[in-house]
């Protein structure tokens, strides 16, 4: 019975790892403070970053272009409570309140309404982080 028990754990550990997408993680260059990303995403798809802060530092994540209006940014920190969503090409601008790894989600959303038809978009999106001079 434990055994089934225990076998079934598994199963549904390894299911909800499959759901969790795997994340680009952004690298700085030495000494740099921003990082540049270009890619397309499909209609309707997420892409995946993840990025190393620590509590104080300043961090932006914003989009430079026209294909930014259409585009859906969820940041997430460490802990994974309090993540702050952003629609419209809207770009996260604010100070972290955790250290550790925060993921960066980016869906190209469709919205007739807004003019964000079902295309696929190339994205130019500049993530910026800013040490704090305690960190």
């Amino acid at each position: 019975m434990i055994a089934r028990a225990l076998a079934w754990l598994v199963v549904v550990g390894a299911a909800v790892a499959a759901v969790q997408p795997a994340a680009a993680r952004l690298a700085f260059k030495n000494g740099e403070t921003a990082v540049v990303v270009r890619r397309s995403i499909g209609a309707s798809r997420t892409v995946h970053y993840i990025v190393d802060g620590n509590a104080g530092d300043h961090f932006i994540v914003r989009f430079e272009g026209k294909s930014g209006h259409c585009m859906r940014t969820t940041v997430t920190p460490p802990s994974g409570r309090d993540a702050t969503t952003q629609s419209g090409g809207g770009a996260y601008d604010g100070t972290l309140n955790e250290s550790g790894t925060y993921r960066i989600d980016v869906t190209n959303h469709v919205d007739v309404n807004a003019g964000c038809r079902a295309l696929a978009r190339t994205i130019t999106m500049r993530v910026e982080l800013a040490h704090s001079s305690g960190s």
